[in-house]
């Protein structure tokens, strides 16, 4: 069975668009099935590209949104999942990418560095050695974004 290619519905080469949080939701509850391993990478590919975002378009910029921490927030209610994901090594590709979302979105650093531990067999290099890093962009554990409410 083939999957569509990733469409730009939430997000540009440039810029996160509009779309993206929803987008976001909507690969999140995805993972939270029981999907085939193809689509599961989708998902988790797709929800990476939103949370690792560049910056917000225009329109949703001019709103005062910051699309990018607010897709880390909606990633950030599955957490569990994600750490789920990188245990249950269904695949290279769908472990390491769980890991980089966690990467930018786990605000502690310590239950990151125990699963980087735990998982290493089977984690990418850039993963297992910390390369991929990134240090969550809200404070105080709050990844919600201050807008977020907003597109509710």
């Amino acid at each position: 069975m083939s999957y569509p290619p990733l469409d730009d519905s939430g997000a540009t080469v440039q810029a996160l668009r509009g779309p993206a949080p929803a987008v976001a939701s909507v690969a999140l509850a995805a993972l939270a099935d029981d999907l085939a391993l193809q689509p599961r990478e989708w998902f988790l590919d797709l929800l990476h590209r939103l949370v690792a975002g560049d910056g917000t378009d225009h329109e949703s910029a001019r709103r005062g949104l910051d699309l990018p921490t607010i897709c880390e927030g909606i990633a950030a209610q599955g957490i569990w999942l994600l750490h789920q994901e990188v245990m249950a090594n269904r695949s290279l590709p769908a472990a390491g990418t769980a890991f980089e979302i966690l990467t930018v979105i786990e605000p502690d650093r310590a239950r990151l560095q125990a699963l980087r531990e735990l998982a290493a067999d089977w984690l990418p290099e850039c993963c297992r050695t910390g390369q991929c890093d990134d240090e969550p962009t809200a404070s105080d554990g709050d990844l919600t974004g201050d807008h977020a409410d907003e597109l509710r």
